[in-house]
């Protein structure tokens, strides 16, 4: 599963606030931690980077998911190390199953479609 998750509307929320108030320095960490954040976005939904703190968010439903798909293991289809441990097992797509819990709206859902058209960046490609 590749993802497109933003910087959360709280987090933005405070550097903007840090900014109006003249809080220079607090406003500079808020802004560089956003930009770390999306930097860390663009390498998850464009390149293969792992979304363990995603998938973190929805571990207690993780179960459930894995019991419904009929999966042992959820493994990202680029984790080829992780793949070749297990060269007997299908390969199920969970990506909209597990986007779904985090209820995009109908423009995320046609973001995400046409990420998963796509084939990754590779991570060392991707500056921004």
């Amino acid at each position: 599963m590749r993802i497109s998750w933003p910087n959360r509307p709280s987090d933005v929320q405070a550097a903007r606030d840090a900014q109006s108030a003249g809080q220079t320095e607090r406003f500079k960490k808020l802004a560089a931690a956003l930009a770390q954040r999306q930097k860390e976005v663009h390498l998850q939904a464009f390149a293969t980077a792992p979304i363990d703190e995603v998938l973190d968010e929805i571990k207690d439903r993780l179960p459930e998911i894995k019991r419904q798909a009929a999966v042992s293991v959820l493994i990202s289809k680029w984790d080829e190390p992780a793949l070749r441990q297990h060269p007997n097992a299908a390969q199920v797509d969970l990506t909209d199953t597990l986007a779904g819990l985090f209820n995009p709206s109908e423009k995320q859902w046609k973001v995400i479609a046409e990420i998963k058209r796509q084939k990754p960046v590779p991570a060392d490609q991707i500056t921004e």
